[in-house]
């Protein structure tokens, strides 16, 4: 990261996505440009609802995690459709896109495009309940 960019999360629970400042990481504002840095302070005091279809897939994809575990235990030694217990979940290849066109969406709204950077981060062991990193927003 430069040292004139501002780093934060892009944090996403079942139904909503936010931004905030990555844990133990100063958030400095005063590195950006002033009209940045209040376009910044006001992303971070809002929420943003995930797209209804994003919503349903997360929904399917914290419902099978928890139900895979039983199909383990009662299906041992038998082979599953690959598509049979992940269908309309959230799949990271996909939703990642869709997911950054609709948070890009809102960022053009109060960021310059070339101002900006969503980075991927992928961390699949992590659950949605209470919010999952999903990317981060670097600021110029």
């Amino acid at each position: 990261m430069a040292s004139s960019e501002a780093r934060l999360e892009l944090v996403a629970d079942r139904s909503t996505w936010w931004l905030r400042p990555p844990a133990g990481e100063p958030l400095n504002l005063q590195l950006l440009g002033a009209k940045q840095a209040d376009a910044l302070q006001r992303l971070l005091q809002q929420r943003h609802a995930l797209s209804e279809t994003l919503q349903k897939r997360i929904r399917a994809h914290e419902g099978n995690r928890s139900k895979r575990g039983l199909c383990c235990q009662l299906v041992v030694g038998l082979c599953l459709p690959a598509g049979l217990l992940t269908q309309g979940e959230w799949d990271y290849d996909r939703d990642m896109d869709v997911l950054q066109k609709e948070a890009s969406h809102v960022l053009s709204t109060y960021l310059q495009p070339a101002s900006y950077e969503l980075r991927e981060h992928i961390n699949s062991e992590a659950g949605f309940a209470g919010g999952k990193v999903l990317f981060y927003l670097y600021v110029k």
